[in-house]
């Protein structure tokens, strides 16, 4: 005679782990490395000045007998600097009912916000510039680069002093370099990029003389124009109050919940159009697909 169960033969239990796992997202770079950056403790906005000579050249006396006299040029750049604030804010009921250390993730990911907004300022400020290697999108990206290595140095914006140029290409720019002989083969360079065939971990390196940084935050990342730059560090300015990146947290007994906030005055703008070079290269081939 067979019996009748009245419940389940199971009781499954569910177990959440401790440790929680990074969302997917972009963060702040060394992109701000790479760019002219006033620290500021005060103030409302701050003048970058970039002074030249108008590309004068020596001169001789005059028929007068005098040295004929002649002024610089005085260009001066305004940045009005904005309040940029991450709040992230939570009750502590959902605290307790939650899983993994909410706290910390709000800590955390209030840096990254504040990381990622310095970035594009950045890229907004470079996107400001009018010349490019071409108007049209390029997969060619050896070529690309070694053209905007060119023409910097002939708007006598090339490399004097080590990290005087950046680089910040896509993720399909910096794979298309990858493809190249002139960038991967120790007949050429003397880092290995490649070993038993295994691209290194991406990083800021250097390519003939120029910081590289793969961002995949450049506009049209993933797609078929993607606006990749080679610039000058003097092309670009950046302030930004001294106590950045140091989030405040706190708990209100009041109201039972804990928050965190991170702020940051900044600003970027161009300074001198002459020391950017966009790369519009077509970074197509590598999107997804779904299967």
């Amino acid at each position: 005679m067979s019996q009748t169960l009245t419940g389940s033969r199971t009781a499954s239990m569910t177990l959440y782990r401790d440790e929680y796992i990074a969302g997917f997202e972009r963060g702040g770079s060394l992109l701000r490395n790479t760019v002219t950056t006033e620290f500021m403790k005060q103030g409302a906005s701050i003048v970058f000045l970039v002074a030249d000579s108008g590309s004068a050249t020596a001169v001789t006396r005059g028929s007068d007998g005098l040295y004929p006299a002649r002024v610089n040029n005085n260009n001066q750049t305004t940045l009005t600097l904005v309040d940029k604030t991450d709040l992230p804010r939570m009750n502590g009921f959902d605290i307790f009912t939650s899983q993994g250390p909410q706290r910390e993730i709000m800590f955390k990911t209030s840096q990254m916000v504040i990381g990622r907004t310095v970035d594009d300022q950045i890229l907004t400020a470079l996107d400001t510039g009018t010349l490019g290697t071409s108007a049209a999108a390029s997969t060619d990206a050896l070529g690309m680069f070694f053209h905007a290595l060119t023409a910097l140095g002939n708007n006598n914006a090339g490399i004097v002093m080590p990290g005087d140029l950046t680089a910040v290409i896509s993720t399909g720019f910096y794979a298309n370099l990858l493809k190249t002989k002139e960038f991967t083969s120790k007949e050429y360079v003397n880092i290995e990029r490649l070993v038993n065939g295994i691209p290194q971990p991406i990083r800021m390196e250097q390519f003939c003389g120029v910081n590289i940084i793969v961002h995949n935050g450049v506009s049209g990342a993933g797609g078929a124009s993607e606006k990749c730059f080679m610039f000058h560090k003097n092309a670009v300015g950046h302030a930004i109050d001294k106590e950045n990146f140091n989030p405040t947290f706190g708990f209100n007994e009041e109201q039972n919940y804990s928050w965190v906030r991170c702020s940051a005055y900044m600003a970027a703008a161009k300074l001198q159009n002459t020391g950017i070079l966009e790369m519009l290269h077509d970074g197509s081939a590598y999107a997804t697909a779904t299967v």
